[in-house]
C-alpha cells in the first residue's frame, strides 16, 4: 500500500511540473502596422487553429495575441493570418444531418494556416466542431469555398423510378453542395490541365492541396506549396515501475494456485513510436513501446489443519520479459496538456529464470522442507491485453497502465494469469 500511495504522490507532482511548463520556440509576429518582431511562440501542435497566442519578445515579457491584435505569424514552419471570414455551420455526422441545402453561416475573426503561397493562395480553418474550411483570396476579402452535406426526402415514385433497372437500389438520401468546384474553377481558370481533376476533388485538405500541386506543375511553378503534416513520428524513452501479479486457476494437485499475490514493484524502462495524426478530427495515434520487464512474484499459502499439521506453501517467479506493447490512442487538448486514453496489445517474450515452489511441512513430530518446479509446463509468450490513461505536455509525459496476459502455464489444469499496473514517465526526443 505504501509503494501505491508513493507512485500516485509522484504523479501527481510530476503532473503539476508538467502543467506548468510552455514550449517557446523561435518565430515571429506581424503587428497591425506591419511590423514583423521577431521572438518565441508557444507551440501547440494545434489539432484546431488557436484563437490566441503567447509571444515571448526579447525582453521576456509574454504577451497574449488574439487575431484582432496582429496581422498573422510563423512558428514551426506554420504561418497564419488574421482574417475575418464566414464559416459554415452545418452538422457533419450523418444522424445529425438536415433535409435544408441552405448554408449556416457565421462570420468569425480568426487565424488562417497558410497551406499555398504565391500567386494563388489557399487558407484553411479547423473549427472547433472538426470541420475544415478552406478559403481562396479574392476582391472581398477572404472567401470561403462552399461544401455542404445534407439530406433529399424523395417521394415512392421517385425512389421506384431511381431503381429502375439498378441491381442495387438507391437507398442514399445524403446529398452535396460542391459549390466550391466552380469556385476553384474560376480561381485557376488561367490553366486548363487542372480542368480535368476538379470533379474529383473532395473537401478535405489532401485533395485541394494536391489540385493546386498540379496548377503548380503545369503551369505556375514558383507557387508554394506547404504540406502540412498530417502524421507526425514521434520516438522517445520511457521508464518507470511496474506492479507485477499472478492469478491462478484454482487446483487441487497445485496448491499454491490458492495463493493471492500482492503486486511486486519491478522497473522497467525501453523506448516508444508514436505515429500521430494531425488535424482537429484526426486525434488519434499509433503508439507502440518495446520495454525491458521484467516479471517477478513471490506468495505464500498455508495449508492448515492445526497447530501440529500444516502446509506452507511458498511460490516463486521471475520471466525477464521483453515486451511490445501496440496501442491506439486518443489525445484531447486542456489547456497547457494534451490528456489520453490509450488501449491495445501487449506481447512479452521471456524464458522462466525462478520457478519454485516450496513446502514446509509439519505433521506432529514430522517437519520437513521440499522443493518443486511450480509451473512444470511453460510458455516463452504471454499474449495481453493494456488500457490506460496519462497526459503530456512540451516532451515529457507521464502514463498509468494496467494489463493483463495470459501467463505462462500452457497446463490446461492450470490457468494463469499476469496482472500489471504501470506507471510511466516518458521524454520525446
Amino acid at each position: 500500500m505504501k509503494t501505491v500511495l508513493f507512485i500516485v504522490y509522484w504523479l501527481v507532482v510530476a503532473f503539476q511540473s508538467l502543467y506548468s511548463q510552455e514550449n517557446f520556440i523561435e518565430g515571429y509576429i506581424v503587428s497591425t502596422k506591419n511590423d514583423t518582431l521577431y521572438g518565441k511562440i508557444d507551440y501547440r501542435e494545434w489539432l484546431q487553429n488557436p484563437e490566441r497566442i503567447d509571444f515571448l519578445n526579447s525582453n521576456s515579457k509574454i504577451t497574449a495575441y488574439s487575431p484582432y491584435d496582429i496581422l498573422g505569424f510563423n512558428v514551426s514552419g506554420e504561418s497564419y493570418k488574421s482574417a475575418t471570414v464566414k464559416t459554415e455551420q452545418s452538422p457533419v455526422n450523418t444522424q445529425e444531418l438536415n433535409f435544408s441545402p441552405e448554408l449556416i453561416l457565421k462570420t468569425k475573426t480568426v487565424f488562417l494556416l497558410n497551406l499555398v503561397d504565391g500567386e494563388k493562395q489557399l487558407f484553411v480553418y479547423h473549427d472547433s466542431l472538426g470541420k475544415e474550411h478552406f478559403y481562396i483570396p479574392t476582391d472581398s476579402g477572404m472567401t470561403l469555398l462552399i461544401y455542404k452535406v445534407y439530406l433529399h426526402s424523395y417521394t415512392k415514385s421517385e425512389l421506384f423510378t431511381l431503381n429502375i433497372g439498378r441491381t442495387e437500389p438507391i437507398t442514399d438520401i445524403r446529398m452535396e453542395n460542391k459549390t466550391y468546384t466552380g469556385q476553384l474553377a474560376k480561381y485557376l481558370e488561367d490553366c486548363q490541365p487542372v480542368f480535368s481533376q476538379l470533379s474529383a476533388v473532395r473537401y478535405t485538405q489532401n485533395d485541394i492541396t494536391e489540385l493546386f500541386n498540379q496548377y503548380k506543375k503545369s503551369c505556375h511553378p514558383e507557387l508554394a506549396i506547404h504540406r502540412i503534416k498530417k502524421i507526425t513520428i514521434e520516438f522517445g524513452f520511457v521508464t518507470g515501475i511496474s506492479l507485477n501479479s499472478m492469478k491462478f486457476g484454482n487446483n487441487e494437485t497445485y496448491a499454491f494456485s490458492k495463493t493471492s499475490y500482492s503486486y511486486f514493484p519491478n522497473i522497467v524502462a525501453g523506448f516508444s513510436i508514436d505515429a500521430r495524426l494531425r488535424g482537429n478530427s484526426n486525434k488519434w495515434s499509433i503508439y507502440n513501446e518495446v520495454l525491458v520487464a521484467p516479471y517477478h512474484i513471490e506468495g505464500e499459502y498455508l495449508s492448515y489443519r492445526n497447530n501440529d499439521w500444516y502446509t506452507l506453501h511458498k511460490t516463486e517467479i521471475s520471466v525477464p520479459y521483453t515486451r511490445m506493447n501496440n496501442m491506439l490512442r486518443f489525445r484531447y487538448p486542456l489547456k497547457k496538456l494534451f490528456l489520453s486514453v490509450n488501449a491495445g496489445l501487449s506481447t512479452g517474450y521471456g524464458r522462466i529464470r525462478h520457478n519454485s515452489w516450496q513446502k514446509d511441512i509439519k505433521q506432529y513430530s514430522i517437519e520437513k522442507q521440499e522443493l518443486e518446479t511450480a509451473i512444470r509446463f511453460t510458455d516463452s509468450f504471454d499474449l495481453g491485453f493494456n488500457a490506460g490513461f496519462g497526459c503530456r505536455y512540451r516532451r515529457w509525459s507521464i502514463d498509468a497502465r494496467w494489463e493483463k496476459g495470459d501467463g505462462m502455464s500452457t497446463l490446461s489444469a492450470l490457468k494463469s494469469h499476469t496482472l500489471r499496473y504501470y506507471f510511466l514517465l516518458g521524454y520525446i526526443f
